[in-house]
């Protein structure tokens, strides 16, 4: 009789630690789907992190580009009359002066350009994290079913 009840004693231990098969997958079961809602916190921190990052260097763009415009219209109002006296001064400064239009206007499209290319980055990585995590929801409600 002693053993009929140490064998009841333990099956009710076993019951209440759930140590029975259930128990140890749904305890498996809940691990993974802590650890994917731990991923999903870490997709999320990293997402403002890099949100924060990506303004600043959009921001900083912007004022480049601003200073580029501005760079345009300095370009198109620098005449030095002492350089255009004669025909031949005309001839000379009218080099230098498309040159430095041409130069200015080259910087602003650089500037657009990696603009453009920080926005389609800025654009694929939220795409990308906003997939992995609703991978981590997907794999979370499978679990949970």
């Amino acid at each position: 009789m002693s053993a009929t009840v140490k064998l009841t004693l333990v099956q009710r231990i076993i019951a209440i630690l759930k140590l029975d098969d259930k128990g140890k997958v749904q305890g498996f079961f809940d691990g993974e789907v802590k650890a994917c809602k731990i991923e999903i916190k870490k997709l999320q921190s990293n997402q403002k992190q890099q949100d924060l990052a990506d303004e600043i260097e959009l921001d900083e763009l912007e004022r480049k580009i601003e200073d580029a415009i501005q760079a345009i219209d300095d370009a198109y109002l620098n005449v030095d009359v002492t350089r255009i006296q004669t025909n031949q001064d005309k001839i000379d400064f009218s080099v230098r002066y498309w040159e430095r239009i041409k130069s200015a206007d080259h910087r602003l499209s650089s500037l657009k350009e990696q603009q453009e290319e920080k926005l389609q980055e800025v654009e694929e990585f939220k795409k990308d994290n906003d997939e992995q995590i609703a991978a981590y929801n997907v794999r979370i409600a499978k679990l949970n079913s």
